[in-house]
């Protein structure tokens, strides 16, 4: 069961943006948006969950690294995109990074007021609502895939953990730099069914013993005991006799 968001559910959903922080020229921004904190998958399936990547507030490109930190054993997780190696020629110093995807700077007066056509909107890309942030804004999408095994039981929870890693070049009095920063993401895994079934258990009988209640073992062993001692009481007369 995929999770799909719309614009509306982005609008309300668990933001993470970061105050642009300055290191040597640059100011860097690491904005992130986790559209949902649970996947509910049936067992033998896949689901869907996206992470939003922006860039509004920093004056470098952010470069975004991410990885699987924790999952569930026999499950299936892919990232899309995935990490690789990319070069880039930063103030004549080649660096090579290892990013899954990139998000570009976008100042915020030029937002669009509208939010654009889907035609009109660069493949991986989403345009989300912010709260204090007028117009859409442009994120880069990163899809969380998680496959279920056939015989996964139901109604079971489990823990999905990803890390992300976002990069900044920039000079410093040495030369080009490479600024970093972390932060992790947290799922839920809960396997579901969507088919209704409904089936009368009957209760399974249980051995006699079992059925009898504490009252009564105590009583049955009082009798029990009240007879032995008058066989006994009985007994001790005859033979005196």
């Amino acid at each position: 069961m995929a999770i799909r968001l719309n614009a509306l559910l982005l609008g309300v959903a668990a933001v993470m943006l970061l105050a642009p922080f300055a290191f040597a020229g640059g100011s860097f921004n690491f904005g992130t948006m986790q559209g949902g904190k649970l996947i509910a998958i049936e067992p033998g399936k896949t689901a869907e969950a996206k992470l939003y990547f922006f860039n509004i507030h920093g004056d470098r490109d952010t470069h975004v690294s991410i990885g699987v930190v924790e999952a569930p054993a026999g499950f299936k997780v892919e990232i899309d995109p995935m990490p690789h190696n990319a070069s880039y020629n930063v103030s004549g110093v080649m660096i090579t990074t290892t990013e899954s995807l990139v998000t570009p700077v976008t100042p915020v007066d030029s937002l669009p007021k509208e939010k654009p056509e889907e035609s009109a909107t660069p493949a991986g890309v989403e345009y989300v609502t912010l709260g204090g942030v007028e117009g859409f804004v442009p994120a880069k999408v990163l899809t969380i895939r998680v496959t279920a095994p056939a015989d996964a039981p139901l109604w079971q929870d489990y823990t999905l953990k990803l890390a992300a890693t976002a990069g900044w070049f920039d000079v410093g009095e040495t030369g080009p730099i490479s600024v970093r920063q972390a932060r992790d993401f947290t799922y839920g895994i809960r396997t579901i069914t969507k088919e209704y079934s409904e089936e009368a258990v009957a209760e399974q009988q249980k051995p006699f013993w079992e059925q009898l209640d504490a009252w009564m073992v105590s009583t049955a062993a009082l009798v029990l005991v009240i007879l032995v001692l008058a066989a006994y009481v009985l007994f001790s007369r005859k033979k005196k006799k």
